[in-house]
Parts: structure tokens; sequence; C-alpha cells
């Protein structure tokens, strides 16, 4: 007669990988998210608490509310001393930057909104911007369907809501194309991302 009876620290046994792997994932989601911004210094969002510190020449302060250039190229908006989610701070680590993607050059985005006269505020929110939605429903939380036309020109409309944030406009205003972000949500092109 076999003894079928478990001893008790072999029933822990299975228990062992799946601990590992909620260990793997807390870690990923407790790293903190650090870019150099453009007139230097590091910032640094601690993942908890989406509070950004600014790290310059050894000293460390908060950041500011209102929109910063990282040296990529791309913006971080601060609103009520919280860093507002960017999708690439939203990605996982293995997902392509906007920043290696051809239509991510500021260059092009500030020739388009050049110029322009029309006011660039609206209506107020808060949290993510329509834009920012917009990319997420596109584009995938996860970047899945980050080369599909509909997310590129849905890209192409935030870097446009990110220059007129930086030409003066109010971040926690509605801008032009913050308006047509709004409008595109609900536009067949721009289809959510499966």
């Amino acid at each position: 007669m076999h003894n079928t009876e478990r001893l008790p620290w072999s029933a822990c046994l299975g228990a062992v990988p799946a601990i590992l792997l909620l260990c793997a994932v807390h870690a990923h989601a407790d790293a903190t998210w650090t870019a150099p911004l453009q007139r230097g210094g590091q910032v640094e969002v601690d993942p908890r608490t989406n509070r950004p510190v600014l790290d310059q020449d050894g000293r460390r302060t908060q950041l500011w509310d209102g929109v910063h250039r990282l040296e990529d190229g791309s913006v971080i908006r601060i609103e009520g001393g919280r860093v507002v989610p960017t999708t690439d701070m939203l990605a996982p680590s293995g997902a392509p930057s906007e920043s290696a993607t051809p239509d991510a050059d500021p260059a092009k985005a500030a020739e388009a909104t050049e110029g322009t006269t029309e006011p660039l505020t609206g209506d107020r929110f808060t949290g993510a911007s329509p834009c920012e939605q917009l990319v997420l429903q596109v584009c995938g939380a996860a970047r899945t369907c980050w080369r599909e036309p509909a997310c590129e020109a849905a890209r192409q409309l935030r870097e446009m809501e990110q220059e007129e944030w930086l030409k003066g406009a109010d971040p926690s205003l509605v801008t032009e194309s913050g308006k047509q972000c709004e409008e595109a949500i609900n536009n067949a092109f721009f289809a959510p991302c499966p």
C-alpha cells in the first residue's frame, strides 16, 4: 500500500512559481519611470504617487505644474503636482517607444501648428487629455496597433495638442487639436484597437 498523503511542505512547492510571478509583476509596476529633460536634469516619476521629481546637478526638487519637453522631443504634463500618464509610461518595457517611430519628430508637429492664430483654449478636463485618450483607444495600451494608420493619425493629433501647450495654451483646457480628438473618438476610422 502506497502512502498518498502529501507532506505539508510539498503543498507549498506548487505556490512558489505563482509567488515568483506575482513578485516580478509587482516589481515592474513599482519601477520608477525616468527621462531626461531637454533643459537639463532627469525627471523621475514615482509609480505609486505619480509625483515628479527633478534631479539636476545633485539637487532633487518637485517639478512644477505645466508642460515639460523631454530630451527626445516628447512632452509630459504635470497637473496638481502629479504627472498625467502617457502611453510611454503605461507601456510594457518591451513595447516600442514613441521616439523610435518615424512620426515622432517634434519639428513636423511644430511646422503643422506654426502661425496658428486661433485661440488655444476650450473646456476644462482632468486626467488624460482628449488626444491621449484617443491614442490609448486606437493604439492600444500595449501598443498592439502602433503601425495602423488610425494610430499614426491619433499620434499626430496628440503631437499637435502638445505643441499647443508648449506655445502657451493652458494644459488643463482642451486645445483645438483636443477638440478634434474628442470628435475623432466617435469616428469609425478611429476604431478601438482589439
